[in-house]
């Protein structure tokens, strides 16, 4: 175990979201600045909706990114649970980000197909940048 822990409290969970995209934004500069694209892997849930919804308002050129998720439910491709359509909602439509950029995981066909397509899909585009 390391003792290198360092702890930031912020006052609200506003506050959290809104320092988890500025930190997002700063890697996604510095990715992109150094190979040309921002390869990002998204969490699902009501946490990081918080922090997609600021993520609108980010000083960027969405060509840049290339949006994975890290997880999804085995449902189907537009229903309102999946964390596709979350963010989507919540961030990728009202930014701008091209439909191309953007990479659901295809869980509509079941947990190990998807996982069998979606593993075709990253191996190439590794590693991502965050």
């Amino acid at each position: 175990m390391t003792d290198n822990v360092n702890w930031l409290l912020y006052p609200s969970a506003e506050e959290v979201a809104l320092e988890a995209a500025r930190r997002i934004e700063t890697a996604a500069a510095t990715s992109i600045e150094k190979s040309g694209v921002f390869k990002i892997v998204l969490a699902g849930g009501t946490t990081p909706e918080a922090c997609y919804k600021q993520l609108v308002h980010c000083e960027t050129d969405w060509r840049n990114w290339q949006i994975f998720f890290g997880d999804e439910r085995c449902l189907p491709a537009q229903h309102p649970d999946r964390n596709s359509v979350m963010a989507a909602r919540a961030w990728l439509e009202e930014a701008g980000v091209p439909a191309g950029n953007i990479h659901p995981i295809p869980a509509e066909n079941g947990a190990e197909q998807a996982a069998d397509q979606y593993e075709t899909l990253i191996r190439p585009v590794l590693p991502f940048d965050l």
